[in-house]
């Protein structure tokens, strides 16, 4: 299957990605390939022996893989705005989604997590070399090298990561970012990343992981690096995406006419991440406006939209909604939480 940005082919047998060719990115005039081998195989691993059961993976956990998991049936989808390859089990099923006008290929899993103290990994060879992987924190992002050196970097086996993981070539041309929405455990070599998906744990709870599990990941391959590809908002895009609400009996009439496009909110910079908008706690007519930083870059905000049309940018606040500086205090440091008052200009 393919949209006008990725075209997809998997094993028929195993469910397993054989290639995702980037059609934005050529080669020799063909689309770039992404992987080295196969990828999205679900690697099983035993995970067991460590005391704090729960928290604790096996350092040793890739020397113990154990056979893989069972065979799939390929069948394929298709709607007006999507094309899907479903593979299909008895422990579960993975969804192959390109959707029209979208950049990375959506997987949504539906695995089973019965076995106990068993580590299933989806795996991503990649054909180029990375010397570090970067993963975003709350609010940033963090940074680990692919060859580690130090005790430190090498008791760092498993790193965590919220809404994705990016790796880019040692020269910056070209990356992968790995989207996910629930599942936030990776680990890394210079040439693959890998997103844990379950672990089977018995202890404090042994029932952990123990059922059927929905989540969805995906992989999205870029031009530069995370920050160019705008990693950070397509990730957002994946996980909270935009939904359309149908007033069907007319209730929520609107009087007068709505242009045919517009933006409710607008932050004014493209490495500023909304957080919050909300009523402040003393008073239901006045908003907090609370956004973070999300490249490593100073940022100016200079929002407008629909709700700036009647209101505007009040004093800088801190996290319990005191004021700590002056209207026109617009400056975002790196990295930077900032929260403002939304004042009516009535």
């Amino acid at each position: 299957i393919e949209n006008e940005y990725l075209r997809l082919e998997v094993d028929p047998h195993s469910g397993d990605i054989v290639q995702l060719w980037d059609k934005h990115c050529l080669i020799d005039g063909q689309p770039r390939p992404i992987f080295a081998d196969y990828a999205n195989q679900i690697e099983l691993f035993q995970d067991s022996g460590q005391y704090w059961d729960a928290w604790n993976i096996d350092p040793a956990y890739a020397q113990h893989p154990l056979p893989p998991g069972q065979h799939y049936d390929v069948v394929q989808m298709e709607s007006h705005y999507a094309k899907e390859l479903w593979a299909v089990g008895q422990g579960g099923s993975r969804g192959y989604i390109l959707t029209a006008g979208c950049p990375w290929l959506t997987i949504k899993a539906q695995l089973k997590g019965d076995e106990r103290h068993v580590l299933q990994k989806a795996c991503f060879p990649l054909n180029f070399t990375a010397d570090h992987a970067t993963y975003e924190t709350a609010a940033g992002a963090i940074t680990r090298p692919t060859t580690p050196t130090t005790p430190e970097e090498k008791a760092q086996w498993e790193v965590p990561g919220l809404r994705w993981a990016d790796m880019t070539a040692i020269d910056g041309s070209y990356g992968v970012s790995i989207l996910s929405d629930r599942k936030h455990g990776y680990d890394h070599t210079p040439n693959q990343i890998r997103l844990t998906l379950l672990r089977g744990s018995e202890w404090p709870d042994p029932e952990a992981d123990k059922g059927t599990h929905h989540f969805s990941y995906g992989i999205y391959p870029h031009g530069g690096n995370w920050q160019t590809a705008q990693t950070v908002q397509k990730a957002r895009e994946m996980s909270q995406p935009l939904q359309a609400v149908i007033d069907c009996n007319g209730a929520g009439r609107a009087i007068g006419q709505l242009p045919p496009e517009g933006s409710f909110l607008d932050l004014g910079a493209a490495n500023l991440i909304l957080m919050a908008l909300k009523p402040t706690e003393d008073d239901p007519k006045t908003y907090i406006l609370r956004c973070y930083e999300c490249l490593g870059e100073t940022a100016t905000i200079a929002p407008q939209g629909l709700i700036f049309k009647a209101h505007q940018l009040g004093d800088r606040v801190n996290l319990l909604e005191q004021p700590i500086g002056k209207a026109g205090d617009v400056q975002i440091t790196p990295w930077q939480i900032a929260s403002f008052t939304v004042l009516s200009k009535r």
